[in-house]
């Protein structure tokens, strides 16, 4: 048994040797995020404190919009494994209202980035 389990580390260890990470860095990053989202949802206690952190993660995600707006594309793949993540282990709250504070605690940091009252 233990065997096959050294066996299967090894597999997925020469899976991620062969995968060119300067190519597919979005996907490998946007799938860490994921597991950091739904970790940290689990960690949450009530919906109050639920709500604060997605405002917060949506604040970071929005400074993150604003400074690479180039890369829109990219960045807005790693958002989404994130708040998929996050919402796939929330255990209190609402997922609607969680989305919602996403959403303004991105917009919000957006604004503020754009109208330089932050930097």
């Amino acid at each position: 048994m233990i065997k096959k389990f050294f066996e299967s580390i090894g597999k997925i260890f020469s899976f991620a040797d062969k995968m060119n990470f300067s190519s597919n860095w979005v996907e490998v990053v946007m799938v860490i995020l994921l597991i950091v989202g739904f970790l940290t949802s689990l960690l949450t206690q009530n919906a109050l404190t639920s709500y604060l952190i997605i405002f917060l993660i949506g604040m970071i995600c929005g400074r993150e919009v604003y400074k690479k707006e180039n890369a829109f594309r990219s960045y807005l793949i790693l958002i989404g494994g994130l708040l998929a993540g996050y919402l796939l282990g929330i255990k209190s709250g609402s997922i609607l209202l969680n989305i919602v504070f996403f959403v303004l605690g991105n917009f919000f940091s957006y604004t503020l980035h754009k109208k330089r009252i932050i930097e």
